[in-house]
This record gives C-alpha cells, structure tokens and sequence, in this order.
C-alpha cells in the first residue's frame, strides 16, 4: 500500500522534528499565553479498511487517511477552571470517496469551585458529524447520514470534601438535525432533555453508598412519530476511590420507558452502570467496564435493550512503548418488532503498540477486529482496520 503524498510529507515533517535539537516544547506541559494555557494536538492515521459499508452484501475496502487536530485553551481561576476547545477529525477513502468525513467539535466548559461546600460545572457543545453507512439500524443510505447536535448541560455537587453526605444534580439538553437523505432521516430528528440526582454517603475514607435517579425525554419531531417517549432509571451502588490496587463503582436498579404514543408498548428491564480499574503493576491498568441501558432504535420497533461489556490492558514495557489489548462485546435487543424481534450481538477485538519518540510525538499501529451476528442476515459484518498513526501533544 503506497501512502498519498501529503501524508507521506507531513510523517516525514513530524519524524524528522523529533530529531532536532531541544525544543522549548520538549519539556512543556501545554503553550503558556498568560493568562491562558494552550493544548494544540495533531494526528495523522494511515491504513486500510476491508469493510468501509460495514455489511457482509456488498463489502468495500479501501485505504484511508484520517487527519486529526484539535486546540484547547485553558483558563484557571483559584480553584476554578474554564476552556474553550475545538477537535476535528477529517477521513479520506481511496476507494470510497462518497464515505469521506469532516467532524467538527466545538466545546466550552465552566467548572466553578462557589464555596467549601458547592460546585458548579457548565458545558455547551456544538459538533458536525455523520452516521457511517451501516452503523444504524435501518436501510442503507446512498451516503452517511450528516447531522448536527447542539447541547447544554450543568452539573451542581453539594457537600465538603470528606462529608459523610452529598448530592450531584445534573441537567442536561440537546438538538440533533438531519442535514441529508432526508426520506430516512427525516424520522431522526429530535430533541432531549435530561434531570437526574445522585446521593452519595460515606461508609469508610474511601468508599461510598450512592442512589440514582434519572429521567430523559425524548421528542422526535417527525410528524406521527411514535418514538416520543420518557426513560426512567433508578439505581444504588458502590463507589470506591483510589486503593492499592483498585478504584471504581457499580450501580444497578431498574428502567423504563413510557412510550408517548397511544397502543406503542412500554418497556421495563434491568440496568446496571459499573466500571474498575485495576492496577496490579504500576506500569501496567486493566480497565473493565459494563452496563445495561434502554435506547431508542430508530428503526425495528420501540426500545432496543443495550448491554456492553469492554475490557481493555495497557502495559508499559519501557519508558517509551506501550502495548495495549482490547475487547468488548455488545447485545441490542430490539422490542416491539412484528412479527420477529431483531437480534444482534457485536464482538471486538484490539490490538495496539505506541513509541513515545518525544514527549510530544508518539508513533503508533493498531488493529481492530469487528463483527456483527445478527437474526435478520442483512446486518451481519465483519470488518478488518488497520492504521498505523503519528500524534504531536504539545
């Protein structure tokens, strides 16, 4: 595989730079514009992807090229902390030209320390993506489906580090819009609001009892929808900080939701949210991660029920490489089907290694292994993507 010349200019630019003499940024922590602190970032990805379509009907490979850069600005004030960032990511397929993308993250965040006792965090986001072709779970579209989200969220903490007792409140909202293939997604447009608290008591220095509740609206704007719905969750669980070897929490309860729509069944089922991480070396973290949550599907019924279960190690054999082996496994069950319920369980496998040439210039190559088993034969996949990557942090 040949690597397209401007690809190939900006490795040689990147590798070369590692070479050089000591640079101001060899040693920096971010660029210091007071009373700002710069983070710019910049990646580029080469490889090759044997199933662009993600389907086993009409499979596409080819080789891509993804850019990456992103900028952060970061302003601290006492103990609290404000910035603005945006990231984009710009894919190219030799082969599949229909499928390129441009994605555009804005961001701004205000996490405000208001007293010993009180914490206030602020966000609002603003992105430009797309839906790959076949990653939902509907009809292929002639192109990936562009859309924009827009959303605002806070998040309000009360009670001194160290009480026995305290609560989260958070709030959340957001816009997604179709922008394309509009006979299908047309049906996608819809509008979220979120509120929910969290309860936390302390039974030991670093281990807490919490309690949740939650609910999230959702209103599709498509005239006859029958998506509107409201989704309740309550859990309790554990949540433990920092010990010798371990951190994490798990929470599980139940879920539901209430579809909107006259004669449309409501759904209720178990939830679970938990994650670990386990550090049996110092140089060495296994993350697990799982939950179980109701979604809305957009197309095959009513409600899908999603389960995940992610796992991932990451082991520093030296001071500059690091190898990381990853593996999830998700269920989607998808209810209220006519006449046979969808079924599909996803598998994944990773594989990573990364050179720290530089602090701030980290060479990498990962493989990724992806495949879908579904009851209904037009969604099943299996994809193989490998890349090999440069990234600059300063």
């Amino acid at each position: 595989m040949h690597l397209p010349t401007h690809a190939l200019r900006t490795l040689v630019v990147l590798i070369t730079a590692s070479f050089g003499s000591t640079c101001v940024f060899a040693q920096a922590q971010g660029v210091k514009m007071d009373p700002l602190t710069l983070y710019p970032s910049a990646s580029l990805s080469y490889g090759q992807n044997d199933n662009v379509l993600l389907t086993n009907m009409q499979r596409a490979s080819s080789t891509t090229t993804v850019l990456g850069a992103g900028l952060r600005a970061e302003l601290e004030s006492g103990k609290s902390k404000y910035s603005l960032g945006y990231d984009g990511t710009f894919g190219r397929y030799a082969s599949s030209t229909v499928d390129n993308y441009d994605y555009h993250v804005f961001s701004a965040i205000a996490d405000m320390d208001l007293s010993t006792r009180a914490r206030l965090k602020l966000g609002a986001d603003h992105s430009v993506k797309s839906d790959p072709r076949g990653s939902l779970p509907t009809a292929a579209t002639p192109s990936p489906n562009k859309y924009r989200i827009s959303g605002i969220n806070g998040l309000f903490s009360y009670g001194a580090p160290g009480a026995q007792g305290r609560v989260e409140l958070e709030s959340a909202f957001t816009i997604k819009r179709y922008e394309n293939n509009r006979i299908t997604t047309s049906a996608f447009d819809v509008d979220t609001q979120k509120a929910g608290a969290t309860f936390f008591w302390r039974i030991a220095p670093k281990t807490e009892l919490l309690f949740q509740a939650a609910g999230t609206r959702s209103n599709y704007t498509f005239t006859g929808s029958t998506l509107d719905n409201t989704t309740y969750v309550v859990m309790a669980g554990v949540k433990w900080e920092a010990t010798a070897l371990t951190e994490g929490y798990f929470k599980i309860g139940a879920t539901k939701k209430d579809m909107m729509r006259p004669g449309v069944n409501d759904t209720m089922s178990g939830a679970w949210d938990g994650g670990i991480i386990w550090k049996p070396l110092t140089y060495s973290i296994v993350n697990f991660s799982t939950g179980r949550a109701l979604n809305d599907p957009l197309a095959g019924g009513n409600t899908i029920e999603n389960a995940y279960y992610n796992a991932k190690w990451t082991h520093e054999w030296t001071d500059r490489i690091t190898t990381t082996v990853a593996g999830g496994y998700i269920t989607d069950e998808f209810r209220g089907t006519v006449p046979v319920a969808r079924s599909d369980k996803t598998s994944s496998l990773g594989l990573g290694v990364s050179y720290a040439m530089q602090r701030w210039l980290t060479l990498g190559a990962d493989y990724t292994y992806t495949q879908r088993e579904s009851n209904t034969n037009t969604f099943n996949y299996r994809k193989n993507l490998m890349m090999f990557t440069a990234k600059v942090a300063l």
